[in-house]
């Protein structure tokens, strides 16, 4: 990949608007090779504002709470109208991932995975799989910590799946800065 200088005029790819080109030709040398990923972006992109919209604009009814983004936090799966919203969210997340070592796409398929979780807490995607990595290459050592003890620590009165927003955050608090060991049969 060719690096560019501080003083190089840099353009987003009129498509997906995540990768940047340095000029014209750059972007024509590069084209056969992004042109998948470019698509798959834009697609799941427009799809999800499609979807999103969708669930803003419907009335309540008994399948759909009104205003699903904010009544129905954290059990989002539960709500089977709301379902195609989280797996194409999702597939926007992923799309993303597809471009190559990209700090501000891992941040932005992170953001999409982690209000994922806020807004399904049961975690039926198996978030909790992948959003460690993704802490990781951000160098978010603190807040892998945190989650990786968030998804492995239960207790006899509190499972994952019902997790209130007070607990999720006395968790995040309590946790000490130096790393606990975890159990094998947790992870």
């Amino acid at each position: 990949m060719r690096r560019l200088s501080k003083k190089s005029p840099v353009s987003a790819c009129g498509g997906c608007n995540v990768v940047f080109y340095c000029g014209t030709a750059h972007q024509s040398h590069d084209r056969k090779e992004h042109r998948a990923t470019c698509t798959k972006i834009k697609a799941t992109r427009e799809k999800l504002g499609y979807e999103e919209a969708t669930l803003w604009a419907r009335p309540g009814d008994f399948m759909l709470p009104a205003g699903a983004f904010t009544n129905g936090v954290g059990n989002f799966w539960g709500i089977l109208d709301t379902r195609d919203n989280m797996r194409t969210r999702f597939a926007a997340a992923d799309a993303l991932l597809k471009v190559d070592n990209d700090i501000v796409v891992v941040k932005d398929s992170l953001d999409h995975f982690m209000d994922i979780l806020r807004l399904c807490r049961s975690d039926n995607l198996s978030l909790r799989e992948i959003v460690p990595g993704l802490l990781l290459r951000l160098d978010r050592e603190q807040e892998f910590y945190d989650f990786i003890k968030l998804w492995t620590t239960t207790d006899d009165e509190v499972t994952i799946m019902d997790y209130t927003a007070r607990a999720i955050q006395h968790c995040l608090i309590s946790t000490p800065a130096v790393p606990m060991p975890l159990s094998p049969s947790k992870i």
